[in-house]
Protein backbone atom coordinates (compact mmCIF):
# COMPACT_ATOMS: atom_id res chain seq x y z
CA UNK A 1 0.00 0.00 0.00
CA UNK A 2 1.18 3.55 -1.00
CA UNK A 3 1.57 5.05 2.02
CA UNK A 4 0.75 8.78 0.19
CA UNK A 5 -2.81 7.21 -1.46
CA UNK A 6 -5.60 9.60 -2.68
CA UNK A 7 -7.07 10.83 0.44
CA UNK A 8 -5.32 9.21 2.97
CA UNK A 9 -4.37 12.44 5.58
CA UNK A 10 -0.57 13.80 6.52
CA UNK A 11 -0.12 14.82 10.14
CA UNK A 12 3.05 17.18 10.64
CA UNK A 13 5.09 17.06 14.05
CA UNK A 14 7.15 19.14 15.39
CA UNK A 15 8.85 20.41 18.80
CA UNK A 16 8.21 24.41 18.32
CA UNK A 17 10.31 26.81 19.89
CA UNK A 18 9.10 28.90 22.13
CA UNK A 19 6.43 32.11 20.83
CA UNK A 20 6.33 30.90 18.08
CA UNK A 21 2.79 30.33 15.71
CA UNK A 22 3.38 26.42 15.78
CA UNK A 23 4.10 26.28 19.65
CA UNK A 24 0.80 28.76 19.90
CA UNK A 25 -1.16 26.17 17.45
CA UNK A 26 -0.27 23.21 20.13
CA UNK A 27 -0.78 25.55 23.36
CA UNK A 28 -4.72 25.62 22.85
CA UNK A 29 -5.89 22.36 22.66
CA UNK A 30 -6.78 19.62 24.76
CA UNK A 31 -5.27 16.54 23.60
CA UNK A 32 -2.82 14.26 25.74
CA UNK A 33 1.03 15.48 23.95
CA UNK A 34 3.14 12.86 22.72
CA UNK A 35 6.64 13.30 21.95
CA UNK A 36 6.12 15.88 19.30
CA UNK A 37 2.64 17.65 18.67
CA UNK A 38 0.43 17.30 15.64
CA UNK A 39 0.64 21.61 14.52
CA UNK A 40 -0.43 20.87 10.45
CA UNK A 41 -2.88 18.42 8.29
CA UNK A 42 -2.88 17.49 4.74
CA UNK A 43 -4.66 15.92 2.16
CA UNK A 44 -2.53 13.73 -0.21
CA UNK A 45 -3.62 13.33 -3.69
CA UNK A 46 -1.60 10.17 -4.97
CA UNK A 47 1.48 10.20 -7.11
CA UNK A 48 3.56 11.93 -4.39
CA UNK A 49 1.11 15.05 -4.36
CA UNK A 50 -0.23 16.53 -1.09
CA UNK A 51 -2.84 19.59 -1.29
CA UNK A 52 -2.98 22.04 1.85
CA UNK A 53 -3.50 24.84 3.45
CA UNK A 54 0.26 26.51 5.29
CA UNK A 55 0.45 29.74 6.09
CA UNK A 56 1.33 31.18 2.49
CA UNK A 57 -2.14 30.04 1.30
CA UNK A 58 -3.61 26.50 -0.10
CA UNK A 59 -0.98 24.90 -1.64
CA UNK A 60 -1.33 21.88 -4.20
CA UNK A 61 2.75 20.41 -4.24
CA UNK A 62 4.90 17.33 -4.10
CA UNK A 63 5.16 15.74 -0.34
CA UNK A 64 8.94 16.43 -0.51
CA UNK A 65 8.49 20.05 -1.01
CA UNK A 66 6.03 20.33 1.65
CA UNK A 67 8.34 18.41 4.42
CA UNK A 68 11.23 20.66 2.98
CA UNK A 69 9.46 24.09 3.79
CA UNK A 70 7.65 23.02 6.95
CA UNK A 71 10.86 20.58 8.21
CA UNK A 72 8.44 18.70 10.82
CA UNK A 73 10.37 16.23 13.04
CA UNK A 74 8.12 13.60 12.50
CA UNK A 75 4.86 12.62 9.72
CA UNK A 76 1.71 10.26 10.24
CA UNK A 77 -0.09 9.03 7.62
CA UNK A 78 -4.08 8.12 8.20
CA UNK A 79 -6.14 6.77 6.41
CA UNK A 80 -10.31 6.40 6.68
CA UNK A 81 -11.57 3.29 8.14
CA UNK A 82 -12.87 0.63 5.63
CA UNK A 83 -16.74 1.81 5.11
CA UNK A 84 -16.35 5.07 6.56
CA UNK A 85 -16.78 6.64 2.92
CA UNK A 86 -17.47 5.33 -0.57
CA UNK A 87 -15.25 6.08 -3.49
CA UNK A 88 -18.05 9.06 -4.64
CA UNK A 89 -17.55 10.88 -1.31
CA UNK A 90 -14.20 10.77 -1.32
CA UNK A 91 -13.63 12.00 -4.59
CA UNK A 92 -16.15 15.11 -4.03
CA UNK A 93 -13.66 15.82 -1.11
CA UNK A 94 -10.70 15.51 -2.63
CA UNK A 95 -12.52 17.74 -5.57
CA UNK A 96 -13.50 20.62 -3.30
CA UNK A 97 -10.06 20.39 -1.47
CA UNK A 98 -8.11 20.70 -4.79
CA UNK A 99 -10.43 23.31 -6.06
CA UNK A 100 -9.87 25.96 -2.73
CA UNK A 101 -5.69 25.64 -4.81
CA UNK A 102 -4.48 29.25 -4.87
CA UNK A 103 -7.17 30.26 -1.93
CA UNK A 104 -5.54 32.48 0.67
CA UNK A 105 -4.95 31.41 4.06
CA UNK A 106 -7.44 32.16 6.69
CA UNK A 107 -5.18 34.10 9.07
CA UNK A 108 -7.71 34.98 11.36
CA UNK A 109 -9.71 31.28 11.51
CA UNK A 110 -12.97 32.99 10.62
CA UNK A 111 -15.71 29.99 9.96
CA UNK A 112 -16.78 32.22 6.93
CA UNK A 113 -13.68 31.14 4.81
CA UNK A 114 -12.45 34.71 4.92
CA UNK A 115 -8.77 35.81 6.32
CA UNK A 116 -8.15 39.31 7.50
CA UNK A 117 -8.46 41.06 4.32
CA UNK A 118 -11.75 39.41 3.04
CA UNK A 119 -10.49 36.88 0.39
CA UNK A 120 -11.62 33.17 0.70
CA UNK A 121 -9.45 31.54 2.54
CA UNK A 122 -8.90 27.99 4.36
CA UNK A 123 -6.89 27.35 7.62
CA UNK A 124 -4.81 23.80 7.36
CA UNK A 125 -7.31 21.79 9.41
CA UNK A 126 -10.51 23.81 7.83
CA UNK A 127 -9.60 22.47 4.52
CA UNK A 128 -9.65 19.21 5.67
CA UNK A 129 -12.81 19.57 7.49
CA UNK A 130 -14.83 21.32 5.21
CA UNK A 131 -13.73 18.39 2.45
CA UNK A 132 -14.73 15.93 4.50
CA UNK A 133 -17.83 17.60 6.09
CA UNK A 134 -20.16 14.27 7.14
CA UNK A 135 -16.67 13.22 9.06
CA UNK A 136 -15.06 15.73 10.99
CA UNK A 137 -17.50 18.51 12.79
CA UNK A 138 -16.72 22.03 13.41
CA UNK A 139 -16.07 22.29 17.40
CA UNK A 140 -15.16 25.62 19.35
CA UNK A 141 -11.78 27.13 18.73
CA UNK A 142 -9.66 27.79 21.88
CA UNK A 143 -7.14 29.99 22.17
CA UNK A 144 -6.40 30.11 26.08
CA UNK A 145 -3.88 28.54 27.82
CA UNK A 146 -4.32 25.81 30.44
CA UNK A 147 -4.72 28.48 32.99
CA UNK A 148 -7.47 29.80 30.76
CA UNK A 149 -6.42 33.19 30.28
CA UNK A 150 -5.92 33.91 26.33
CA UNK A 151 -2.15 32.99 25.40
CA UNK A 152 -0.15 36.72 24.87
CA UNK A 153 0.85 35.25 21.29
CA UNK A 154 -3.23 35.15 19.98
CA UNK A 155 -3.15 38.74 21.79
CA UNK A 156 -0.82 40.03 19.89
CA UNK A 157 -1.33 38.39 16.78
CA UNK A 158 -5.20 39.12 16.44
CA UNK A 159 -4.68 42.88 17.48
CA UNK A 160 -2.04 43.08 14.51
CA UNK A 161 -4.78 42.11 12.58
CA UNK A 162 -7.27 43.95 14.23
CA UNK A 163 -9.52 41.58 14.94
CA UNK A 164 -11.21 40.01 18.12
CA UNK A 165 -10.22 36.40 19.62
CA UNK A 166 -12.76 34.39 17.65
CA UNK A 167 -12.82 32.07 21.24
CA UNK A 168 -15.45 29.48 20.75
CA UNK A 169 -16.40 30.42 16.96
CA UNK A 170 -16.74 26.99 15.23
CA UNK A 171 -13.47 25.43 14.31
CA UNK A 172 -10.46 22.74 13.77
CA UNK A 173 -7.39 21.32 14.79
CA UNK A 174 -5.11 18.91 13.42
CA UNK A 175 -4.69 17.13 16.78
CA UNK A 176 -9.44 16.59 17.00
CA UNK A 177 -9.02 15.67 13.30
CA UNK A 178 -5.86 12.91 14.32
CA UNK A 179 -8.42 11.31 16.98
CA UNK A 180 -11.44 11.07 15.27
CA UNK A 181 -12.80 7.81 15.51
CA UNK A 182 -12.92 7.24 11.47
CA UNK A 183 -9.38 7.28 10.72
CA UNK A 184 -6.98 4.59 11.77
CA UNK A 185 -2.97 5.41 11.42
CA UNK A 186 -1.12 3.84 8.57
CA UNK A 187 2.23 5.04 9.53
CA UNK A 188 4.90 7.32 10.98
CA UNK A 189 8.09 8.36 10.14
CA UNK A 190 10.34 10.16 13.07
CA UNK A 191 12.35 12.31 10.80
CA UNK A 192 14.76 13.69 13.37
CA UNK A 193 17.68 10.78 12.53
CA UNK A 194 17.03 10.36 9.35
CA UNK A 195 17.86 12.43 5.75
CA UNK A 196 15.18 14.64 5.21
CA UNK A 197 13.04 13.78 1.85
Amino acid sequence: MNPFSRGFLIFFFKKPTENTFERAVIDVVDVPSIDLDPHHVGICLGDDLLIHAPTIGVKKETIKEALSRSKPEAYEIWRFRDGTIDGKGLERALSFAESKAGCEYNDIFSPNFRNSKGQESYYCSQLVAESFKADFPCEPMNFRGKNGDFLQYWVEYFAKRHQEIPQDQPGSHPAKIRKAECLERVTRVDLRDSARL
